[in-house]
C-alpha cells in the first residue's frame, strides 16, 4: 500500500514516459569548414518544392541524402523525445515543430548542414502502470528508509559539546600492550597521538638530535 501511495504521489518521478516521435529526413551535409552554404541551400529549396509538388520522398532520399546510415532505410531516423541527449537540438525541435504524420518540415539548419524533416509516428506521453514499476518504487523508498535512519542515529548517538578524553583511562586502557615488542608499543603510541592530537612519548626531534651531535667535542685519535 505504501509503494502504492508513493506511486500516486509521485507519478512524474517513477512512471512518466516523455513524448517520443519518430521522423525520416533527407540530409544536405554542410559543415561550416567545407561548404558553400548557398549551393546546399538551393538544393534544399528545390527538393522541397518538388516533395510539396508530389515527389516520392523514399526516392528523393536515394538520390540526395548525405546521411548514408538512413538511408539504407529510406531515411528513417530513429525515436526521440524532444531534449534528447545526442540528438541535435535544432533536428529534435524540427521533429516535435510538425503536427501531423505525414507532414515535412521546411528547411531545418543544424551543425551537420540542412535537413527535410518527415514525421512518420507520434507516441504521446504516457504513464507506466504501478505493477511495470513496482519494483523501482519500493528500492526508493528502502534508499530513502535507509538515509533517514542514518541521520536519526546520528543525531542521537553524535557528542554533544566539547568532547574530552579521559588521558588516564586511554593510558590503562593501552597499558597490557606495551609490554609487547618495540613495533607493537610503537603502534600503541601512534594510536594515542591520533586519539589525543599530541606527539607520543619517548619519540624526539630529530632536529634536536642533530644539534646535539654537532655540538659534541670532537673524539681523540
Amino acid at each position: 500500500p505504501l509503494a502504492l501511495e508513493r506511486y500516486e504521489a509521485d507519478k512524474d518521478k517513477h512512471a512518466r514516459v516523455a513524448e517520443r516521435r519518430l521522423s525520416s529526413h533527407i540530409l544536405f551535409m554542410c559543415t561550416p569548414a567545407n561548404c558553400e552554404y548557398e549551393d546546399v541551400n538551393k538544393l534544399a529549396e528545390e527538393t522541397l518544392a518538388a516533395l510539396r509538388d508530389g515527389a516520392d520522398f523514399a526516392v528523393k532520399v536515394q538520390q540526395l541524402s548525405d546521411d548514408e546510415v538512413s538511408k539504407g532505410r529510406g531515411g528513417e531516423f530513429r525515436w526521440v523525445t524532444l531534449g534528447q541527449p545526442g540528438v541535435s537540438p535544432e533536428y529534435a525541435a524540427g521533429v516535435f515543430d510538425l503536427e501531423n504524420v505525414g507532414e515535412d518540415s521546411g528547411l531545418v539548419r543544424s551543425k551537420y548542414g540542412v535537413h527535410i524533416i518527415r514525421l512518420d509516428g507520434i507516441e504521446p506521453e504516457h504513464y507506466k502502470p504501478f505493477e511495470e514499476v513496482k519494483g523501482r518504487v519500493i528500492a526508493a523508498l528502502e534508499k530513502e528508509y535507509r538515509e533517514l535512519a542514518a541521520i536519526e542515529f546520528d543525531r542521537e548517538y553524535a557528542p554533544v559539546g566539547d568532547l574530552k578524553i579521559d588521558e588516564a583511562a586511554l593510558d590503562e586502557m593501552l597499558a597490557p600492550y606495551r609490554s609487547l615488542d618495540a613495533e607493537a608499543e610503537a603502534e600503541m603510541d601512534r594510536v594515542r597521538e591520533d586519539m589525543l592530537g599530541e606527539e607520543p612519548a619517548g619519540i624526539e626531534d630529530p632536529s634536536d638530535t642533530a644539534g646535539e651531535a654537532q655540538a659534541a667535542p670532537d673524539a681523540p685519535e
